[in-house]
C-alpha cells in the first residue's frame, strides 16, 4: 500500500537498526505499551516473531525510503496491555502545521526523519 509520501511494507530483518533507533527511546515504547528495546538485537528479534505476520508493516517515507513507524491490525495487535485513549488520558500533541514547520520541532520523533 502506499499514498504519495508513504509506503506500508512488511518488515525485513535489515530494518533492525532503524527499529532499534527510534523504538530504543524511552518516550515511543511507552507510548505504544512496551519498554524501550535495549539493543538491535532485541529489536531484530521483535522484527522476526512480532512484526513476522500478514497484518503488520513497516511505515516508509518514500523520500528517504527510512521506516520510520509501524501499524497493524488483527491478532498480532490483540494484547494485555492497557488501553490508550486520546486527551487527558493518552498522547499528547507535539507539534500542529505544516511538515516543513515541523522539521523545527525538537521533541518530535517524526521531525527527524522529513
Amino acid at each position: 500500500m502506499e499514498t504519495d509520501r508513504i509506503l506500508l511494507r512488511h518488515w525485513h530483518e535489515s530494518d533492525a537498526d532503524v527499529l532499534y533507533e527510534y523504538a530504543s527511546e524511552p518516550e515511543v515504547g511507552e507510548r505504544a505499551g512496551w519498554p524501550p528495546h535495549k539493543s538491535r538485537e532485541q529489536s531484530l528479534e521483535i522484527i522476526r516473531t512480532v512484526f513476522n505476520n500478514p497484518t503488520t508493516w513497516a511505515i516508509v517515507l518514500k523520500a528517504t525510503g527510512k521506516v520510520v513507524g509501524a501499524m497493524g491490525y488483527g491478532p498480532s495487535c490483540d494484547s494485555s496491555l492497557p488501553s490508550r485513549e486520546g486527551g487527558k488520558n493518552g498522547g499528547e500533541i507535539l507539534f500542529e502545521g505544516t511538515p516543513e514547520d515541523l522539521k523545527s520541532c525538537k521533541r518530535s520523533i517524526t521531525a527527524r526523519y522529513i
